[in-house]
């Protein structure tokens, strides 16, 4: 019976042993997933170290969504432009449109990209949902303000989000 006592107490030493190194392990594999991670963001958003490195760093982008019963390419092509005017940028290419649904696949809308001098703005249309997602990018500062207070003057465009509004790369890491 002397030895019972003795061998409970070993399994007890034993068995904490082995659940103190099994913490100790998780938090060491832990601790290296998430250097792994850190690392992996830093490696993406890196300090610029040459004049490629910069591509990105002067980026700003503003991007909305919104509600708005009726759309097509012709009043989307009305809406880029006078955001174009009120930003004071210009077109550099002719549009591009694409209609969906494509080989029945995807809602019903079309997605209307204009480039610009400085970059693009974007429009993704649904019927079905009477709204979409208005981006604008450009690598030159604008105003955003004047694009949303444009938005809200037309009476039939509600703005439900604003996911990004005029950020730069720096400003959102």
């Amino acid at each position: 019976m002397k030895h019972f006592g003795w061998m409970c107490l070993g399994w007890l030493i034993f068995n904490s042993a082995m659940i103190f190194i099994g913490i100790v392990w998780f938090c060491f594999i832990e601790w290296i997933n998430k250097r792994k991670e850190k690392r992996a963001i830093q490696m993406v958003i890196r300090k610029p170290s040459g004049k490629d490195d910069q591509l990105g760093e002067r980026t700003y982008f503003t991007c909305v969504s919104f509600k708005l019963d009726i759309m097509n390419e012709v009043m989307c092509g009305k809406l880029i432009d006078l955001i174009i005017k009120e930003i004071g940028m210009e077109k550099a290419h002719t549009p591009a449109s694409y209609k969906y649904s494509t080989k029945g696949k995807g809602g019903k809308g079309f997605t209307y990209f204009q480039p610009i001098t400085d970059s693009f703005i974007a429009v993704d249309y649904w019927q079905e949902l009477q709204g979409g997602y208005l981006t604008v990018c450009s690598c030159k500062k604008y105003n955003s303000a004047g694009i949303l207070k444009m938005m809200r003057k037309n009476k039939d465009i509600q703005i439900l989000k604003i996911f990004a509004d005029n950020v730069g790369i720096k400003e959102a890491f």
